[in-house]
């Protein structure tokens, strides 16, 4: 069953429950339904035809909502663009996904920029503006109120539902495509393994430029509510939850310390609050706690990626209360049932239980990068797809992230995971978030160095840091160095910029204790 199909069953069964709702305005399922044909059948009329791609630069509201179930009822390919990337990066994605429309929300205008907006229309792209004052050539109120019937063109499993976009950490973006069946099975599978009931209210914290509109099409999947920020605030996540009664939240680990601060004495505003889902990064032992501690919910872990299609291991509560005896604070779960799940040596061979390689799946994951033939027999020539992290699956299934295949530091011969050494120094009460990362060392090639956020009112030393550290993992991996900062620094997509991090490590040696030289 396809995403038009189910919203077009929910409209029918269901229509007065409501489906979206942000702080400007709500839409029930009805209403959704009936708004998305109609702005489908505009899309025809512009011209655009099952196959093409239509663009959206936008806050997360209601009308990104309206444009993706849009999309994929008429066949055409939606194109996410991540306001937040710079404008070459946003002009990047639109020479590279050649969409036959853009949508841009009046806040987001200038964040295009009207040098390219102008260059669009040039090229003939249909413009399209929502939010008053946008002044773009098109309207989408007007389009949708002049629309005439939408006719349903034949979609197939293999066609392409998205080209999503990765952060364009190691570079430019590239485009992934996402195809309709690849959406259909993972809002059958992650949403049914997570729990989700009909009467959930669910608040998506994240951005939705890319993969992670699934995260606010999962409560489609059993015809609940989701609430849609905007943006992340972590003032306003008290007042949503509370004015809403959200029951279920996503957000990645780093934004709940954030929003147990900002909502002080009135954590009560999440009373009907039973589960948050924490994807994007992994969680420490820290947060974990404090989240526990101040919802008093249910704390589900989800892993996935572009190229995965979104989930493909969760951890539950079930999860830790069937196995007491183990540690799951560092674990994403076991794989879900709809993909094939294993860890692979550098020779793409399956290790057994126990050993540490890249962790890969199969299934209805992406298709291919748009435009990149290379990339796309990479990722696909053996039908594994590679996620780029290091990982290991115990004897119960349970995998356990260490990092990022491209962050694993290697120190005097020795390989070191930062996420494991992060795991630990989120343990001292002093320490509010941190960072691993290596910076070249004269002697040892690359150094581990700890970038620390203190907790409120900690004044805590890198001294004390590092004796904390030194009983609790190999010598190698205790830091060489610890720097103190306001703030870790966040990427695009709303995950620490580990890279960016390193690299501003690396253009600023003067602060680190060594000299510059490098190693023979």
């Amino acid at each position: 069953m396809f995403i038009r199909d189910l919203v077009r069953r929910l409209a029918t069964v269901t229509p007065e429950r409501l489906a979206y709702v942000d702080p400007a305005r709500s839409v029930t399922w009805g209403e959704v339904h009936e708004r998305s044909d109609r702005l489908a059948a505009a899309l025809q009329q512009l011209g655009l035809a099952k196959g093409d791609r239509s663009a959206i630069i936008a806050y997360e509201t209601v009308d990104v909502m309206e444009h993706w179930i849009a999309c994929t009822k008429a066949g055409v390919a939606r194109v996410g663009i991540n306001w937040r990337y710079a404008q070459r990066e946003m002009r990047h994605i639109l020479d590279d996904a050649d969409p036959a429309a853009v949508f841009v929300s009046a806040d987001c205008v200038e964040h295009l920029g009207r040098e390219t907006i102008e260059r669009l229309i040039a090229d003939g792209r249909r413009v399209i503006g929502f939010g008053a004052g946008h002044g773009l050539p098109l309207d989408v109120e007007t389009l949708i109120a002049d629309a005439g019937l939408f006719a349903a063109p034949e979609i197939e499993r293999s066609d392409v539902i998205a080209v999503s976009y990765t952060s364009g950490s190691t570079g430019m973006p590239k485009g992934v495509l996402l195809t309709q069946e690849g959406a259909a099975w993972q809002l059958a599978s992650a949403p049914f393994a997570g729990g989700l009931q009909s009467g959930d209210v669910v608040l998506n914290n994240l951005p939705m430029p890319g993969f992670p509109i699934y995260l606010s099409s999962y409560a489609m999947s059993r015809g609940a509510t989701t609430v849609l920020p905007r943006l992340f605030d972590p003032k306003a996540t008290a007042a949503l939850a509370r004015e809403h009664g959200v029951t279920v939240m996503i957000a990645v680990p780093t934004m709940l310390p954030a929003i147990i601060d900002a909502a002080g004495d009135g954590l009560d505003a999440f009373e009907r609050l039973r589960a948050i889902i924490m994807l994007g990064s992994p969680s420490t032992a820290g947060i974990l706690a404090r989240a526990s501690a101040a919802f008093g919910c249910e704390l589900q872990n989800w892993y996935g990626s572009t190229e995965t299609n979104g989930a493909i291991c969760m951890l539950r509560d079930a999860d830790r209360a069937a196995f007491p005896d183990r540690d799951l604070s560092s674990s994403v779960g076991r794989p879900l049932l709809h993909v094939d799940f294993a860890i692979l040596d550098d020779e793409a061979r399956e290790l057994p239980r126990g050993e540490t390689g890249e962790i890969a799946a199969r299934g209805p994951l992406l298709a291919g990068y748009r435009n990149n033939p290379a990339e796309t027999e990479r990722a696909l020539g053996d039908g594994w797809v590679r996620t780029g992290d290091i990982g290991v699956q115990d004897d119960a299934g349970f995998v356990f992230l260490q990092d990022r295949k491209s962050f694993m530091i290697i120190s005097g011969g020795f390989n070191v995971y930062p996420a494991v050494v992060e795991t630990v120094l989120s343990q001292h009460p002093g320490v509010h978030e941190v960072a691993v990362v290596g910076a070249p060392h004269p002697r040892w090639v690359e150094a581990v160095v700890a970038v620390v956020v203190r907790a409120p009112g900690s004044e805590v030393t890198a001294e004390e840091i590092v004796a904390f550290c030194e009983p609790r993992v190999g010598r190698w991996e205790v830091p060489k160095h610890v720097e103190f900062v306001d703030a870790l620094p966040m990427a695009a997509s709303g995950k620490l910029d580990k890279r960016g991090l390193r690299a501003r490590i690396a253009e600023a040696p003067e602060r680190l204790p060594w000299p510059a030289t490098a190693a023979p």
